[in-house]
Protein backbone atom coordinates (compact mmCIF):
# COMPACT_ATOMS: atom_id res chain seq x y z
CA UNK A 1 0.00 0.00 0.00
CA UNK A 2 1.17 3.20 -1.17
CA UNK A 3 1.23 6.72 0.27
CA UNK A 4 -2.55 7.29 -0.70
CA UNK A 5 -5.66 5.41 -1.07
CA UNK A 6 -4.12 3.35 -3.67
CA UNK A 7 -4.34 -0.72 -4.54
CA UNK A 8 -2.37 -2.83 -6.66
CA UNK A 9 -3.73 -5.63 -8.06
CA UNK A 10 -2.85 -9.02 -10.20
CA UNK A 11 -5.38 -11.60 -11.21
CA UNK A 12 -4.23 -14.80 -12.27
CA UNK A 13 -7.48 -16.34 -14.02
CA UNK A 14 -7.94 -19.40 -14.20
CA UNK A 15 -8.28 -19.63 -17.44
CA UNK A 16 -12.15 -20.23 -18.89
CA UNK A 17 -13.15 -17.87 -16.02
CA UNK A 18 -14.45 -14.58 -17.67
CA UNK A 19 -10.61 -13.60 -18.21
CA UNK A 20 -10.33 -12.14 -21.41
CA UNK A 21 -13.67 -10.44 -20.73
CA UNK A 22 -12.43 -8.98 -17.44
CA UNK A 23 -8.99 -7.77 -19.41
CA UNK A 24 -11.09 -6.16 -22.13
CA UNK A 25 -14.12 -4.76 -20.47
CA UNK A 26 -13.21 -4.45 -17.05
CA UNK A 27 -9.17 -3.34 -15.78
CA UNK A 28 -8.52 -1.69 -19.34
CA UNK A 29 -11.96 0.19 -19.27
CA UNK A 30 -12.08 1.05 -15.31
CA UNK A 31 -11.58 5.60 -15.56
CA UNK A 32 -9.91 4.68 -11.89
CA UNK A 33 -7.89 1.69 -13.07
CA UNK A 34 -3.92 1.83 -14.60
CA UNK A 35 -4.46 -1.73 -16.74
CA UNK A 36 -1.16 -2.62 -17.67
CA UNK A 37 -2.00 -5.72 -19.33
CA UNK A 38 -3.15 -8.07 -20.53
CA UNK A 39 -5.96 -6.43 -22.91
CA UNK A 40 -4.76 -3.04 -23.69
CA UNK A 41 -4.81 -1.40 -27.41
CA UNK A 42 -7.81 -3.17 -27.48
CA UNK A 43 -6.05 -6.68 -27.79
CA UNK A 44 -6.43 -9.95 -26.15
CA UNK A 45 -3.02 -10.46 -25.77
CA UNK A 46 -1.06 -7.24 -25.66
CA UNK A 47 0.08 -5.58 -22.18
CA UNK A 48 0.84 -1.83 -21.46
CA UNK A 49 4.01 -1.42 -23.82
CA UNK A 50 6.65 -4.03 -25.53
CA UNK A 51 8.35 -4.37 -22.38
CA UNK A 52 5.79 -5.66 -20.16
CA UNK A 53 4.83 -7.93 -23.15
CA UNK A 54 8.47 -9.26 -23.00
CA UNK A 55 9.08 -9.58 -20.00
CA UNK A 56 5.65 -11.82 -18.58
CA UNK A 57 5.64 -13.34 -21.77
CA UNK A 58 8.94 -14.85 -21.60
CA UNK A 59 11.04 -13.93 -18.47
CA UNK A 60 7.77 -14.70 -16.07
CA UNK A 61 6.85 -17.32 -18.04
CA UNK A 62 9.01 -19.39 -19.29
CA UNK A 63 13.17 -18.20 -18.02
CA UNK A 64 15.55 -20.73 -15.87
CA UNK A 65 15.78 -18.57 -12.84
CA UNK A 66 19.58 -17.56 -13.72
CA UNK A 67 18.19 -16.14 -16.88
CA UNK A 68 15.59 -14.55 -14.44
CA UNK A 69 17.87 -13.19 -12.23
CA UNK A 70 20.05 -11.41 -14.86
CA UNK A 71 17.05 -9.20 -16.36
CA UNK A 72 15.17 -9.11 -12.48
CA UNK A 73 16.54 -5.27 -12.00
CA UNK A 74 15.27 -4.36 -15.23
CA UNK A 75 12.06 -5.91 -14.86
CA UNK A 76 11.15 -4.52 -11.56
CA UNK A 77 12.76 -0.68 -12.82
CA UNK A 78 9.72 -0.82 -15.73
CA UNK A 79 7.48 -1.94 -13.17
CA UNK A 80 8.32 0.50 -10.77
CA UNK A 81 7.98 3.18 -13.01
CA UNK A 82 4.54 2.40 -14.19
CA UNK A 83 3.59 2.21 -10.41
CA UNK A 84 4.90 5.33 -10.03
CA UNK A 85 3.01 7.14 -12.92
CA UNK A 86 -0.42 5.66 -11.20
CA UNK A 87 0.25 6.64 -8.38
CA UNK A 88 0.85 10.46 -9.41
CA UNK A 89 -2.26 10.60 -11.48
CA UNK A 90 -5.12 11.27 -8.69
CA UNK A 91 -7.47 9.85 -11.02
CA UNK A 92 -5.71 6.72 -10.03
CA UNK A 93 -7.03 4.13 -7.68
CA UNK A 94 -5.47 0.77 -8.91
CA UNK A 95 -2.90 -0.41 -10.70
CA UNK A 96 -1.77 -3.73 -11.76
CA UNK A 97 -2.20 -6.49 -14.11
CA UNK A 98 -4.12 -9.84 -15.70
CA UNK A 99 -2.42 -12.90 -16.93
CA UNK A 100 -3.71 -16.51 -16.51
CA UNK A 101 -0.17 -17.91 -17.19
CA UNK A 102 0.04 -16.80 -13.52
CA UNK A 103 -2.60 -19.44 -12.45
CA UNK A 104 -1.22 -22.40 -14.79
CA UNK A 105 1.71 -24.30 -16.56
CA UNK A 106 -0.47 -24.33 -19.82
CA UNK A 107 3.07 -26.14 -21.78
CA UNK A 108 5.86 -28.24 -20.87
CA UNK A 109 7.68 -24.81 -20.86
CA UNK A 110 6.11 -22.76 -18.69
CA UNK A 111 8.37 -22.82 -15.40
CA UNK A 112 6.19 -24.34 -12.18
CA UNK A 113 3.19 -21.62 -11.24
CA UNK A 114 5.26 -21.19 -7.58
CA UNK A 115 7.95 -19.74 -9.86
CA UNK A 116 5.88 -17.43 -11.58
CA UNK A 117 4.10 -16.25 -8.31
CA UNK A 118 7.59 -15.66 -6.41
CA UNK A 119 8.36 -13.20 -9.33
CA UNK A 120 5.10 -11.88 -8.95
CA UNK A 121 6.31 -11.13 -5.33
CA UNK A 122 9.13 -9.37 -5.78
CA UNK A 123 8.15 -7.06 -8.52
CA UNK A 124 4.62 -6.28 -7.21
CA UNK A 125 5.65 -6.50 -3.28
CA UNK A 126 3.41 -6.45 -0.11
CA UNK A 127 0.13 -5.75 0.12
CA UNK A 128 -1.00 -6.77 -3.24
CA UNK A 129 -4.74 -7.46 -4.06
CA UNK A 130 -5.07 -11.26 -5.56
CA UNK A 131 -8.37 -11.90 -7.59
CA UNK A 132 -8.51 -15.48 -8.51
CA UNK A 133 -11.95 -17.29 -10.49
CA UNK A 134 -12.45 -20.53 -9.79
CA UNK A 135 -14.58 -22.60 -11.65
CA UNK A 136 -16.10 -26.51 -11.14
CA UNK A 137 -12.84 -28.82 -12.02
CA UNK A 138 -14.75 -31.09 -14.29
CA UNK A 139 -16.85 -28.88 -16.18
CA UNK A 140 -13.60 -27.13 -16.51
CA UNK A 141 -11.83 -29.38 -17.90
CA UNK A 142 -14.18 -29.93 -20.92
CA UNK A 143 -14.02 -26.34 -21.61
CA UNK A 144 -10.47 -26.18 -21.66
CA UNK A 145 -10.43 -29.42 -23.91
CA UNK A 146 -12.20 -27.28 -26.55
CA UNK A 147 -9.59 -24.13 -25.45
CA UNK A 148 -6.95 -27.00 -26.26
CA UNK A 149 -8.91 -27.85 -29.58
CA UNK A 150 -8.81 -24.29 -31.29
CA UNK A 151 -4.75 -23.81 -30.37
CA UNK A 152 -3.95 -27.03 -32.55
CA UNK A 153 -4.98 -30.17 -29.88
CA UNK A 154 -5.70 -33.05 -32.33
CA UNK A 155 -6.73 -35.34 -29.94
CA UNK A 156 -9.90 -36.97 -28.66
CA UNK A 157 -11.00 -35.85 -25.36
CA UNK A 158 -10.65 -39.63 -23.82
CA UNK A 159 -6.75 -39.15 -24.52
CA UNK A 160 -7.00 -35.68 -23.65
CA UNK A 161 -8.22 -36.55 -20.01
CA UNK A 162 -5.93 -40.01 -20.20
CA UNK A 163 -3.06 -37.91 -20.19
CA UNK A 164 -4.49 -34.81 -17.60
CA UNK A 165 -3.92 -37.84 -15.14
CA UNK A 166 -1.51 -40.07 -16.07
CA UNK A 167 0.67 -37.58 -16.27
CA UNK A 168 -1.25 -34.73 -13.64
CA UNK A 169 2.41 -34.53 -11.37
CA UNK A 170 3.39 -32.20 -14.47
CA UNK A 171 0.11 -31.47 -16.48
CA UNK A 172 -1.83 -28.69 -16.08
CA UNK A 173 -4.86 -30.87 -14.56
CA UNK A 174 -3.14 -30.45 -10.90
CA UNK A 175 -2.82 -26.58 -11.59
CA UNK A 176 -6.53 -27.02 -11.07
CA UNK A 177 -6.35 -28.04 -7.24
CA UNK A 178 -7.07 -24.94 -6.12
CA UNK A 179 -6.52 -24.90 -2.24
CA UNK A 180 -2.73 -25.18 -3.08
CA UNK A 181 -2.73 -22.04 -5.77
CA UNK A 182 -4.98 -20.09 -2.91
CA UNK A 183 -2.43 -21.05 -0.02
CA UNK A 184 0.41 -20.11 -2.06
CA UNK A 185 -0.80 -16.60 -2.85
CA UNK A 186 -2.76 -16.13 0.63
CA UNK A 187 1.16 -17.02 1.82
CA UNK A 188 3.05 -14.43 -0.19
CA UNK A 189 0.58 -11.89 0.18
CA UNK A 190 -1.49 -12.23 3.02
CA UNK A 191 -4.86 -14.04 3.30
CA UNK A 192 -6.82 -10.67 3.61
CA UNK A 193 -5.50 -9.30 0.13
CA UNK A 194 -6.64 -12.67 -1.67
CA UNK A 195 -10.45 -12.93 -2.95
CA UNK A 196 -11.36 -16.13 -4.53
CA UNK A 197 -14.57 -16.11 -6.80
CA UNK A 198 -16.50 -19.32 -8.01
CA UNK A 199 -17.55 -18.67 -11.71
CA UNK A 200 -20.87 -20.13 -11.07
CA UNK A 201 -21.30 -16.82 -8.27
CA UNK A 202 -21.66 -14.44 -11.16
CA UNK A 203 -23.42 -16.57 -13.87
CA UNK A 204 -26.47 -18.28 -14.08
CA UNK A 205 -26.23 -21.83 -15.50
CA UNK A 206 -29.40 -22.28 -16.18
CA UNK A 207 -29.53 -19.35 -18.82
CA UNK A 208 -25.91 -18.46 -19.64
CA UNK A 209 -26.63 -14.21 -17.86
CA UNK A 210 -24.71 -12.43 -15.54
CA UNK A 211 -26.15 -12.49 -12.16
CA UNK A 212 -27.25 -8.37 -11.37
CA UNK A 213 -27.94 -7.38 -7.79
CA UNK A 214 -29.78 -4.06 -6.92
CA UNK A 215 -29.46 -3.32 -10.87
CA UNK A 216 -25.36 -3.91 -10.92
CA UNK A 217 -23.62 -6.99 -12.68
CA UNK A 218 -22.18 -9.23 -9.66
CA UNK A 219 -18.52 -10.00 -11.07
CA UNK A 220 -17.88 -6.09 -11.32
CA UNK A 221 -19.53 -5.19 -7.94
CA UNK A 222 -17.58 -7.30 -6.30
CA UNK A 223 -13.94 -6.55 -7.88
CA UNK A 224 -14.93 -2.51 -7.39
CA UNK A 225 -15.53 -3.15 -3.76
CA UNK A 226 -12.17 -5.37 -3.61
CA UNK A 227 -10.40 -3.18 -5.55
CA UNK A 228 -11.59 -0.22 -3.92
CA UNK A 229 -12.76 1.94 -6.31
CA UNK A 230 -16.25 3.03 -7.46
CA UNK A 231 -18.63 1.11 -9.10
CA UNK A 232 -18.97 2.36 -12.82
CA UNK A 233 -21.65 0.98 -15.28
CA UNK A 234 -19.33 -0.71 -17.85
CA UNK A 235 -20.05 -2.66 -21.37
CA UNK A 236 -19.34 -5.82 -20.09
CA UNK A 237 -18.98 -8.77 -22.84
CA UNK A 238 -17.46 -11.52 -24.26
CA UNK A 239 -14.06 -10.89 -26.07
CA UNK A 240 -12.94 -14.24 -26.87
CA UNK A 241 -16.01 -16.48 -27.33
CA UNK A 242 -15.85 -20.19 -27.52
CA UNK A 243 -15.87 -21.66 -30.73
CA UNK A 244 -19.41 -24.20 -31.03
CA UNK A 245 -19.07 -27.71 -30.03
CA UNK A 246 -20.17 -28.71 -33.99
CA UNK A 247 -16.91 -26.77 -35.09
CA UNK A 248 -14.61 -27.94 -32.08
CA UNK A 249 -14.98 -31.13 -33.36
CA UNK A 250 -14.07 -30.17 -37.24
CA UNK A 251 -11.36 -28.14 -35.83
CA UNK A 252 -10.01 -31.46 -33.95
CA UNK A 253 -9.50 -33.47 -36.81
CA UNK A 254 -8.37 -30.51 -38.87
CA UNK A 255 -5.46 -29.88 -36.56
CA UNK A 256 -4.42 -33.59 -37.44
CA UNK A 257 -4.04 -32.15 -41.22
CA UNK A 258 -3.00 -28.57 -40.43
CA UNK A 259 -1.26 -28.96 -37.11
CA UNK A 260 0.06 -25.62 -35.38
CA UNK A 261 0.90 -24.67 -32.02
CA UNK A 262 0.25 -27.70 -29.50
CA UNK A 263 0.48 -29.59 -32.09
CA UNK A 264 4.28 -28.76 -32.27
CA UNK A 265 4.96 -28.46 -29.16
CA UNK A 266 7.98 -30.23 -28.69
CA UNK A 267 10.49 -27.38 -30.31
CA UNK A 268 7.76 -24.48 -30.01
CA UNK A 269 5.93 -22.52 -27.89
CA UNK A 270 2.57 -22.29 -27.97
CA UNK A 271 1.00 -18.89 -29.54
CA UNK A 272 4.60 -18.36 -30.26
CA UNK A 273 3.32 -15.11 -31.79
CA UNK A 274 2.87 -13.39 -28.25
CA UNK A 275 6.80 -13.68 -28.04
CA UNK A 276 7.24 -11.31 -30.72
CA UNK A 277 8.05 -8.10 -28.63
CA UNK A 278 10.40 -10.04 -27.00
CA UNK A 279 12.64 -11.54 -30.19
CA UNK A 280 12.18 -7.85 -31.46
CA UNK A 281 12.77 -6.03 -28.55
CA UNK A 282 14.98 -7.98 -26.16
CA UNK A 283 16.92 -10.19 -28.69
CA UNK A 284 17.12 -7.74 -31.38
CA UNK A 285 15.87 -10.44 -34.34
CA UNK A 286 12.99 -11.08 -35.96
CA UNK A 287 11.12 -13.75 -35.26
CA UNK A 288 11.90 -17.41 -36.18
CA UNK A 289 9.31 -18.42 -38.11
CA UNK A 290 7.24 -16.44 -41.30
CA UNK A 291 4.85 -13.61 -38.69
CA UNK A 292 2.29 -15.26 -37.36
CA UNK A 293 2.67 -18.15 -39.33
CA UNK A 294 0.75 -20.39 -36.64
CA UNK A 295 -1.89 -18.05 -36.34
CA UNK A 296 -2.83 -17.98 -39.45
CA UNK A 297 -2.78 -21.64 -40.00
CA UNK A 298 -5.80 -21.56 -37.00
CA UNK A 299 -7.53 -18.94 -38.60
CA UNK A 300 -7.17 -20.88 -41.81
CA UNK A 301 -8.60 -23.55 -40.09
CA UNK A 302 -11.09 -22.04 -38.11
CA UNK A 303 -12.84 -20.70 -40.75
CA UNK A 304 -12.60 -24.33 -42.57
CA UNK A 305 -14.44 -25.41 -39.55
CA UNK A 306 -16.99 -23.23 -39.57
CA UNK A 307 -17.82 -23.91 -43.09
CA UNK A 308 -17.91 -27.71 -42.34
CA UNK A 309 -20.42 -26.95 -39.49
CA UNK A 310 -22.46 -24.95 -42.26
CA UNK A 311 -21.81 -26.92 -45.20
CA UNK A 312 -21.94 -30.62 -43.89
CA UNK A 313 -23.59 -30.47 -40.76
CA UNK A 314 -23.79 -30.42 -36.98
CA UNK A 315 -21.86 -32.52 -34.65
CA UNK A 316 -21.52 -33.33 -30.88
CA UNK A 317 -18.25 -33.50 -28.80
CA UNK A 318 -17.92 -36.71 -27.98
CA UNK A 319 -16.89 -36.68 -24.16
CA UNK A 320 -17.23 -40.08 -23.28
CA UNK A 321 -13.92 -41.67 -21.55
CA UNK A 322 -12.41 -44.03 -18.99
CA UNK A 323 -14.56 -44.10 -16.15
CA UNK A 324 -11.69 -45.05 -13.58
CA UNK A 325 -9.31 -41.92 -15.20
CA UNK A 326 -12.65 -39.26 -14.48
CA UNK A 327 -13.14 -41.20 -11.20
CA UNK A 328 -9.76 -40.62 -9.70
CA UNK A 329 -9.48 -37.15 -11.30
CA UNK A 330 -12.76 -36.19 -9.70
CA UNK A 331 -11.64 -37.55 -6.31
CA UNK A 332 -8.55 -36.18 -6.49
CA UNK A 333 -10.50 -32.48 -7.10
CA UNK A 334 -12.89 -33.41 -4.27
CA UNK A 335 -9.83 -33.57 -1.47
CA UNK A 336 -8.43 -30.16 -3.00
CA UNK A 337 -11.78 -28.71 -2.75
CA UNK A 338 -12.38 -30.07 0.72
CA UNK A 339 -9.26 -28.76 1.75
CA UNK A 340 -10.17 -25.15 0.18
CA UNK A 341 -13.67 -25.04 1.90
CA UNK A 342 -11.73 -25.54 5.24
CA UNK A 343 -9.90 -22.29 4.60
CA UNK A 344 -12.21 -20.41 3.43
CA UNK A 345 -15.89 -19.25 3.59
CA UNK A 346 -16.78 -20.67 0.41
CA UNK A 347 -19.86 -23.20 -0.01
CA UNK A 348 -18.56 -24.91 -3.16
CA UNK A 349 -21.67 -27.91 -2.87
CA UNK A 350 -24.09 -25.44 -3.51
CA UNK A 351 -22.23 -25.62 -7.07
CA UNK A 352 -21.85 -29.29 -7.62
CA UNK A 353 -17.75 -28.98 -6.94
CA UNK A 354 -16.63 -32.63 -6.53
CA UNK A 355 -17.02 -32.97 -2.77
Amino acid sequence: MSKRDFTKYIHIGFPKNFSTSLQRGFFSEHPQIMHLGIGCQNNNTKYYNEKLTAFMEMYVRYSKNFIYEDNEVKIKEEFNKLFQIAENDKNIKAVGISAEILSISFSPQDVDVVEKANRMKGIFGEGTKIIIFIRNQMDLLQSFYRECVRVGYPYSYKTFLDYQYKYHAKAFSSDFLYDKSIKLYSQLFGKENVIVIPYESVKDLSNGQLIKENKKLKILNTMCEFLNIDYVDLKFEYHNASISDSETVYKQELNQKYPHDISNITYDFIESHRLNDYFENELKISHFKPDFHDVKIKRKSLTEALEMTNNMGKRSIDYSCDEIIRNRLYMMYAESNRKLMQMTSLDLTKYNYPF
